[in-house]
């Protein structure tokens, strides 16, 4: 009987750990961005930028954190998460996430980066436009949110791509 009891027990730490693993990657959440995505390049701008952003949901679900990188991009000037609303036009700004969360304005242009472009914590007081935390959620697990990099060069973005 004991050694049916520690069998059941140890298949249920088993699933246990399995589910959780499970779930802990269900909040982790990537974009990976491009030109052309989903907001088009001005017509005189040929870019070969890539980026990748990652975002991790902390463990109470109330902080996001991030980092940015990028590569054959410079002049970088902002970059947010947007609500999507159709391809070729850029959607409301939900959180800032370059310069920081905090910004309210574009900074000044980088020189070229290859790596790093930003990184950081976010949480519900630095969301805009009258965004909810649910809301911000809902929209980054339905693929509904995308991340955008704008630069001088490309105002409305150079780079930008889903995240999911």
């Amino acid at each position: 009987m004991k050694r049916l009891f520690t069998s059941v027990l140890l298949t249920f730490v088993a699933l246990l750990i399995v589910a959780g693993g499970a779930f802990a990657a269900k909040a982790v959440f990537k974009a990976k961005m491009r030109p052309n995505d989903i907001v088009p390049l001005p017509v005189n701008v040929d870019s070969k930028a890539q980026g990748m952003a990652k975002f991790r949901l902390s463990d109470d679900g109330m902080s996001i954190a991030y980092e940015i990188n990028v590569k054959k991009i410079d002049h970088v000037i902002m970059a947010h998460i947007h609500q999507y609303v159709g391809e070729g036009r850029n959607g409301p700004i939900i959180v800032w996430l370059y310069p920081d969360v905090n910004s309210t304005g574009p900074g000044s242009p980088t020189e070229a980066i290859k790596g790093e472009l930003v990184s950081g914590v976010f949480g519900p007081e630095n969301l805009r436009g009258g965004f909810t935390w649910e809301q911000l959620l809902e929209l980054i697990q339905s693929g509904q949110a995308y991340v955008n990099v704008h630069t001088s060069e490309a105002p409305a973005g150079e780079i930008n791509g889903h995240i999911h």
